[in-house]
């Protein structure tokens, strides 16, 4: 699953950020997930001018065994050099 998340600078980030996403079906059991600095490792978030918009593309790979029915996708955001989370949004898929 490909999962593309626009990311928007609206002002200075001081810190290394690290998104982490994540499917769990209902029970929250996790099915897939995968992470990274949101628009590649090649441009970290404390090189983010204000008002800039970025795309991050991630892949999910599900788990063969996976359940059919519904999942939540979270979108998770944590301090690098602390594992602090900064922010997180919840999608049913």
């Amino acid at each position: 699953l490909e999962v593309q998340v626009v990311w928007h600078a609206t002002l200075r980030i001081e810190r290394d950020l690290r998104a982490i996403l994540t499917l769990r079906d209902t029970s929250g059991t996790v099915w897939a997930e995968t992470g990274g600095r949101p628009a590649g490792d090649h441009y970290p978030t404390t090189l983010w001018r204000e008002g800039e918009l970025l795309r991050g593309r991630y892949q999910l790979l599900l788990r063969p065994s996976a359940p059919s029915g519904e999942l939540t996708l979270t979108v998770a955001v944590e301090d690098v050099a602390t594992s602090q989370l900064v922010g997180k949004l919840r999608w049913a898929l």
